[in-house]
């Protein structure tokens, strides 16, 4: 599933509150770790930086794979995670983009990878 969301509300618990109605076409607050919500920052005048964040509500398996953000979609340049300084391994290959999460702990929140784009 791909949800969108504005990353500053990502902590608070009503973040998705107003969506009942959501629920009565089949919407779940139930994630899994393939579920992934995002937003993204673009450069503004100087700085050009094009920056995906994948948003995550469970904790992370050891590798996860995002689909929205496989090669033809474009180029990764750089994945991290928020808030974590722990050097992680990625693959972005044709069909996902592969995170390698071994050893990383979320919040209870879960976790944000920040994906840096090529421009």
């Amino acid at each position: 599933m791909i949800f969108y969301i504005n990353c500053a509300v990502l902590f608070k618990s009503s973040c998705i509150e107003g969506t009942e109605h959501r629920a009565q076409k089949g919407f779940s607050r139930t994630f899994s770790a393939n579920d992934f919500w995002f937003t993204h920052r673009q450069g503004s005048g100087q700085v050009k930086e094009n920056k995906v964040y994948a948003i995550s509500f469970v904790n992370p398996p050891n590798q996860v794979e995002i689909k929205s953000l496989k090669l033809t979609n474009g180029k990764v340049e750089k994945v991290s995670v928020l808030g974590n300084t722990t050097e992680i391994k990625w693959e972005q290959t044709e069909d996902a983009l592969k995170v390698d999460l071994t050893g990383i702990k979320a919040g209870i929140n879960g976790y944000v990878l920040e994906v840096t784009l090529k421009n």
